[in-house]
């Protein structure tokens, strides 16, 4: 069979860019309602609310900001990106269903994120278009970049 000739690497990283749009759209709408959650929740408005994707410890953590910088509210990020991750697994074929898994075997897609995160932070909110807008701050730059180019630091 022409898929066990490909190499489990490649196989994920043709399966990773192939959901790539939908896993971009249920990130942006997982973020969406998250923000309209803790805004109804606090009495805020989701517009002026920060989402922080930041690494502690061995751990991608997400701090929801209001305007006034308060921290509304912590979760463990990798955990949330790791249940979204799976969700798109569960929709592909067994056979690349097996390869990925196999590939994955021992490494979490949570510690996978918070490698990622290593020596920056994603700061994402509501542009004035109310488009959500990652900006990817380092320790000596901000700059403004899509979703994909975070997923495409991913390391599986």
């Amino acid at each position: 069979m022409l898929i066990e000739l490909l190499k489990p690497e490649e196989q994920l990283k043709k399966l990773f860019k192939r959901k790539l749009p939908e896993l971009k759209a249920d990130l942006i709408s997982m973020i969406d309602d998250l923000f309209l959650e803790i805004a109804d929740a606090c009495e805020a408005n989701p517009f002026e609310l920060v989402l922080i994707l930041s690494k502690r410890q061995e751990q991608a953590v997400g701090s929801i900001f209001n305007r006034e910088k308060s921290c509304l509210i912590e979760m463990d990020a990798g955990a949330l990106l790791k249940d979204l991750f799976l969700r798109q697994l569960q929709v592909v074929p067994e056979g690349i269903k097996g390869l990925v898994e196999s590939k994955l075997e021992g490494r979490d897609v949570a510690a996978i994120v918070a490698k990622a995160l290593k020596g920056r932070r994603l700061l994402i909110h509501y542009g004035s278009d109310d488009e959500l807008i990652v900006i990817e701050v380092t320790k000596n730059k901000k700059k403004r970049i899509d979703l994909d180019e975070f997923f495409d630091t991913l390391e599986f």
